[in-house]
């Protein structure tokens, strides 16, 4: 499985999210905009928006063997055995957690689409619930084994998967809150610039009254 068009691009999210931020200023008190730095005002007006890398412990993942009755329709059962109707059967997996700092961030952020990612691999597959990020690996199933190699392999490519996933997460979170926030703070100051120049205009017009 790979990316789906509904995942939004992590950059779209943050010039949106400056847009939102600029109104809020051009909106704000021209005294307060005028006597605070720049830098101040970009912290207080990106706090909001500003999103938090999350912290992956691989070190500290966890294995589990699972057993889990499925239901094989008849439609999907051997051509022989069609006739007999559904078949419950047990499937094997391997549960692999890796602990996170927060999950409740890693759900949202992978509805974004980052600056580098897999094209045959999606978080969507993933399952984040508590503290952790899981993934299951298929043991056994309905008329097939996964050999004792294969899964080594497909364990550590599912767990390189989710380690690159944060990393590049990780670095395009860095990289855009550091590219957005000084973009806020050129806006900032263009705005206290602009303020200034029109107190003095102002001032000018009541004067010559």
């Amino acid at each position: 499985m790979n990316y789906s068009r509904q995942h939004v691009p992590l950059d779209n999210y943050y010039r949106q999210a400056v847009k939102e931020a600029e109104a809020k200023i051009l909106r704000a008190d021209a005294s307060k905009i005028i006597d605070s730095k720049a830098d101040a005002l970009a912290e207080e007006f990106s706090k909001s928006f500003l999103l938090r890398k999350v912290e992956i412990y691989p070190e500290k993942l966890e294995k589990k063997f699972i057993r889990r009755v499925q239901t094989i329709p008849s439609h999907q059962r051997e051509s022989f055995y069609r006739g007999e109707g559904d078949l419950d059967f047990e499937f094997e997996y391997i549960q692999v957690k890796i602990p996170v700092n927060s999950s409740a961030d890693l759900n949202e952020y992978r509805s974004f689409l980052l600056s580098s990612y897999s094209m045959s691999w999606s978080p969507d597959e993933l399952e984040i619930t508590g503290d952790c990020v899981a993934f299951e690996i298929m043991v056994k199933g309905y008329c097939f084994t996964t050999d004792e190699d294969r899964l080594k392999q497909t364990f550590e490519s599912e767990k390189n998967h989710v380690i690159q996933w944060v990393n590049s997460l990780n670095s395009d979170i860095e990289n855009l809150n550091a590219s957005h926030k000084r973009a806020l703070i050129t806006f900032i100051e263009s705005r206290q610039a602009a303020l200034k120049e029109g107190d003095v205009r102002a001032s000018s017009l009541l004067d010559s009254l």
